[in-house]
């Protein structure tokens, strides 16, 4: 027969040998979920950041093409109503239609600093456009005394410049606009999985 404290002598010897095994396993499993928590919150925390991103850029975007547009308007306009050999432009009345310009919107500033938000394709395009508009203010802010001069320098120089200022804005435009469609989708896609 056996004695019983040997079997339980055995037992406790087994036990006591691999209590540290046993508790390295229950500390690789707590450390295991707990690093399992901390990675899902950093993957939503990244989530929600490049959402956030996202969005700031299609708010950029957004703004800056609703803003352009009607300086490219403005400007067409301009372009049609001076080429229009019907009627004979006086600088007077070029100069009540340059009251009517609309001011730079800061938009275009803001676009500027934060170059990195807007699309590749539309850097050159926001470049040239913001030069052309700095041109028109320069032609536009001669003094009155100089204008009468050069005339017809000055309706050529305006439509030049106005030209410019349309087709650039009008590049600016589709490239804002199809970041702003890339931007739609990528949100769309990712509301679809877990972020609003």
């Amino acid at each position: 027969m056996t004695d019983p404290t040997s079997a339980h002598n055995l037992a406790y010897d087994l036990a006591k040998d691999f209590q540290p095994t046993v508790a390295a396993m229950v500390a690789l499993a707590a450390a295991f979920f707990a690093y399992r928590g901390v990675a899902q919150r950093i993957a939503y925390d990244k989530e929600v950041a490049d959402v956030a991103r996202l969005r700031a850029r299609i708010s950029l975007c957004t703004r800056l093409m609703l803003r352009t547009r009607p300086l490219v308007r403005q400007a067409q306009f301009l372009v049609d109503w001076l080429k229009n050999e019907e009627i004979s432009v006086a600088l007077k009345e070029i100069d009540e239609q340059m009251t009517r310009w609309p001011k730079t919107p800061p938009e275009l500033d803001e676009a500027w600093q934060h170059v990195d938000a807007i699309p590749v394709a539309a850097i050159d395009e926001l470049d040239a456009f913001r030069d052309n508009l700095d041109r028109f203010e320069y032609v536009c802010a001669n003094p009155r005394e100089e204008k009468e001069s050069w005339p017809k320098f000055q309706v050529n120089a305006l439509i030049s410049v106005a030209k410019e200022i349309v087709y650039h804005g009008s590049q600016l435009d589709k490239a804002l606009e199809a970041e702003i469609a890339a931007i739609r989708g990528r949100l769309d896609e990712r509301s679809s999985g877990r972020i609003v």
